[in-house]
């Protein structure tokens, strides 16, 4: 019999897990990234399934918004091409050779 302990360690040991997963991510250093690199993002256009879109690196504004820095991205492909950065698309991840260097945030 399973008792409430046991779901307890159970569910810790799969949060632990995936946190882990989800933290194995390579990423890229702002110091790393100029203008003109090109990476991709994904995010949901439609429905359920995920799409990648084209980023181009523009520039890294230094220490931006509570010292933190933004990178300027150009985005392309998709429904982007006629409707531009579209609502729901904040938090959307974007790769630079396959290294998460950040998320969608401003439009």
């Amino acid at each position: 019999m399973i008792n409430a302990k046991k779901i307890v360690i159970l569910c810790c040991a799969v949060l632990l897990f995936s946190s882990h997963l989800v933290l194995a991510w390579e990423t890229m250093d702002t110091d790393e990234i100029t203008p003109g690199m090109k990476g991709y993002g994904r995010t949901v256009f439609s429905g359920k399934q995920i799409e990648s879109f084209d980023v181009e690196v523009l520039g890294v504004l230094k220490k931006w918004e509570a010292g933190n820095d933004m990178i300027l991205i150009k985005m392309a492909g998709g429904p982007l091409e006629r409707t531009g950065i579209i609502a729901g698309m904040s938090g959307s991840p974007v790769y630079i050779d396959d290294k998460l260097v950040g998320a969608v945030s401003h439009g």
